[in-house]
């Protein structure tokens, strides 16, 4: 299988299956989501600890190219941890990720309902067969999930590839990148007249997720004001383990270049205009003969 990230030197390099949906240059929230999720997860810690947060800030769009993520400690200590972690490019901090760790302990656990569903009941989603994330995925719609579909949503995921090339993905680094698709799937604007990237992703966990397959529940909501929230539930085999939020830019799409009509063309029919170099070649051609 194909992986989202290679390790070069001190850094990474941006593979295919990072391309984002709204422009074919920058990398997606997932992919995002993943190399910093994985990089605080690297952290050595005092003592047994599991993250009980994660968040991060997209402080711009990040372009598919050669990066380096910058990690370190905010407080150190045996009961807590807190990290953060900055994306480099070329000199400039284009997202930073921060994770809270907090210590074990032996304590009462209310009881867990698991899923009224299992991946096994749906038929695999399409995958692409090449660029973006789905690439790496086997996806179980188990409610909407389509590209026109508006509403809530939900999935079964889990990852066919890795994040970096050889390097498997830790249930937490996919709970982390699963958290971006919660806006990708619950849609409530028609995406042929709006986008609606988000800025930023946060994830509060209250027990360690168990892999592979995990369940995504997702809802968009909307009031105006050229933003969004999305709201998302995960869950395991088990049960819910987490709940993360996003914030959305909504923005109209540009409209299209009108198409040119030929004269005399009955009404509603369109043709775009040949171009001119093209033209050009034809006309010397019969110049020719």
């Amino acid at each position: 299988m194909g992986a989202l990230f290679r390790r070069s030197g001190e850094g990474f390099v941006a593979l295919e299956g990072t391309v984002g949906p709204w422009d074919p240059r920058m990398q997606s929230g997932v992919a995002l989501c993943g190399v910093m999720a994985q990089a605080l997860e690297a952290q050595p810690t005092l003592a047994p600890m599991a993250f009980a947060r994660f968040h991060l800030d997209i402080l711009r769009p990040v372009p598919i190219g050669a990066f380096r993520v910058a990690c370190a400690p905010i407080k150190d200590g045996p009961r807590m941890q807190l990290l953060e972690a900055q994306l480099v490019m070329e000199g400039e901090v284009l997202a930073r990720a921060y994770g809270l760790r907090l210590r074990f302990a032996e304590t009462p656990s209310m009881a867990i309902s698991p899923p009224a569903t299992q991946p096994e009941m749906f038929e695999p989603n399409f995958k692409p067969s090449r660029g973006g994330v789905g690439s790496i995925t086997d996806r179980r719609n188990v409610l909407g999930g389509g590209r026109d579909h508006l509403g809530p949503a939900a999935a079964w995921i889990r990852f066919e590839g890795d994040l970096v090339e050889g390097e498997a993905l830790s249930p937490f680094v996919a709970a982390a990148m699963l958290c971006d698709f919660g806006s990708g799937i619950s849609s409530v604007l028609p995406w042929r007249e709006y986008t609606w990237a988000n800025v930023d992703v946060s994830m509060n966990l209250v027990r360690t997720p168990r892999g592979p397959w995990l369940l995504v529940e997702a809802e968009t909501v909307t009031h105006g004001e050229g933003r969004a929230l999305t709201n998302v539930i995960l869950s395991d085999r088990a049960g819910e383990f987490a709940r993360a939020h996003q914030n959305l830019f909504v923005d109209p799409r540009p409209p299209r270049p009108q198409a040119l009509v030929r004269i005399g063309a009955r009404p509603g029919a369109e043709k775009r205009r040949t171009p001119s170099s093209i033209r050009a070649k034809r006309r010397a051609r019969r110049s020719a003969r």
